[in-house]
């Protein structure tokens, strides 16, 4: 805080952009300079992007942290819950893996997991049982 007042959640605005790819727009990168990956950079030139607690406080000081590790843990509460509402359900259990080893809420984290999770869910659906078409 004392380099930079608090960012009030400016480090996800690029959330709104991410699924435009950046062969498509090539100057993405340079209109978003608060993002998550750069809060370390701009505050003190480190090569590291910033760990989900770290934007937390980036954005929302200590309250930010507790209240949006908080609503973390809910989020991995009820994502556990799913599985378990789903006893012995393959695609299910395919999912939870894919959210849980790669989804973070930053940048990285959501394109990492688009990165898994789209190409599962079509092949999931390409392979899926369906009932055979009504015969005429």
């Amino acid at each position: 805080p004392e380099q930079r007042d608090y960012l009030l959640g400016e480090s996800w605005m690029a959330l709104v952009v991410l699924p435009i790819p950046r062969w498509l727009w090539t100057t993405k990168h340079e209109h978003f300079r608060w993002r998550d990956n750069l809060i370390v950079y701009n505050l003190g030139g480190g090569q590291s992007p910033a760990g989900f607690p770290d934007t937390l406080y980036a954005n929302f000081s200590w309250i930010g942290v507790a209240l949006g590790m908080f609503l973390w843990g809910l989020f991995h509460r009820r994502l556990y819950a799913t599985v378990q509402a789903a006893p012995g359900d393959k695609n299910v259990v395919l999912f939870y893996a894919i959210i849980l080893t790669y989804f973070v809420p930053n940048i990285m984290g959501f394109s990492t997991a688009l990165q898994h999770f789209v190409p599962l869910a079509c092949t999931l659906w390409f392979i899926a049982d369906r009932p055979a078409p009504a015969p005429r």
